[in-house]
């Protein structure tokens, strides 16, 4: 279930990708908006979707998740992610909004330290509703866990931008 106070949001997260997520915080680091990614069809990110987001907010920045192909994927796929991550770029860079792109290591290393190796989802849900619990019924969906992620990037690009 999204939360729509976007017009507030100061510092966004994205966690892309068809299971990702969007998150704005304000510059305080309080939670203000959260959706999964927005989808056309199945296979189709909304852009004209993220793009109304974006523009809800007076000069926001953006965090996202630097990503990559992986292996074992197969070309379709690899093509399908591509291109939405290719999308949304686009959108932030024709909104000529700073972003700041980072690796899912550095921001898992700041955001949810001594993380078991393979139990990051986990422990990003955890560490998400450590700090804003009303994410708590939002997170119990496995479905929703790219908000976790999505709501962490969106922190620690706001640490990025205030030092």
């Amino acid at each position: 279930m999204p939360h729509n106070n976007w017009k507030e949001a100061a510092y966004y997260g994205v966690d892309p990708g068809l299971k990702g997520a969007m998150v704005g915080l304000n510059k305080k680091g309080e939670l203000v908006g959260w959706t999964r990614m927005p989808l056309l069809a199945a296979k189709d990110i909304d852009f004209i979707r993220i793009d109304q987001l974006f523009g809800r907010s007076n000069r926001p920045r953006v965090c996202v998740e630097r990503v990559h192909a992986m292996p074992k994927q197969g070309v379709t796929s690899m093509f399908t992610f591509g291109k939405g991550y290719g999308g949304i770029l686009a959108v932030i860079e024709v909104r000529a909004v700073p972003v700041h792109h980072v690796l899912p290591r550095a921001w898992q290393k700041v955001m949810i330290p001594d993380c078991p190796r393979g139990e990051s989802k986990e422990e990003a849900v955890r560490h998400a509703l450590e700090r804003w619990p009303e994410l708590e019924k939002t997170l119990k969906k496995k479905v929703n866990q790219g908000i976790a992620d999505a709501a962490l990037i969106a922190e620690y690009g706001r640490m990025h931008w205030s030092n």
